[in-house]
């Protein structure tokens, strides 16, 4: 299941037999089958048909509105018949201590990453502060407790920033 994104101002979608068919005047630019998208992004001047529209309505699909130059103007979304299920099953997860020692270890280990391959990037490879970042990364990927982990994802930051006054004058 994906995002179907479209961009071509002045298109039309349009649905027929399973699929959404982009249109421009008589022209299909493309089709997509109606059983892959659980998203559609319309960027400008972009028109769905009525039987779209509806459909996007009973299965769900969210249709996110956003202006040419991508501000987002609006959403169309269908009644969510399983949000309080939805609901439901967050609010049983965020008092699942083990799912959320997860779920902050896999954010916080992949900030820092992202961090370290930047630094990489700026030819920091064998700076102090790499190694302080590169240090961090494995008491992350070992924490205990969600409150270890904010510590160590703010002691990152701090080194990080340290580095980026370096890189931008």
């Amino acid at each position: 299941m994906s995002t179907l994104y479209i961009t071509t101002q002045g298109s039309n979608v349009q649905k027929r037999s399973g699929q959404f068919l982009i249109c421009k005047g008589s022209d299909i630019l493309q089709n997509v089958p109606e059983t892959q998208i659980r998203q559609i992004i319309l960027v400008g001047n972009i028109n769905l048909s009525t039987p779209v529209v509806s459909f996007c309505l009973e299965k769900d699909i969210e249709v996110i509105y956003l202006s040419q130059g991508g501000k987002f103007k609006g959403r169309l979304v269908g009644n969510g018949r399983k949000s309080a299920e939805i609901r439901v099953k967050q609010y049983d997860l965020a008092r699942d201590q083990t799912f959320r020692l997860r779920q902050v270890k896999a954010i916080v280990s992949g900030k820092i990453r992202n961090q370290i391959d930047f630094a990489i990037r700026q030819d920091e490879t064998n700076s102090k502060e790499m190694m302080t970042l590169k240090k961090a990364l494995l008491r992350a990927e070992s924490a205990v407790n969600v409150e270890s982990l904010l510590g160590i994802e703010g002691a990152s930051s701090a080194t990080y920033f340290s580095m980026l006054r370096r890189w931008i004058p």
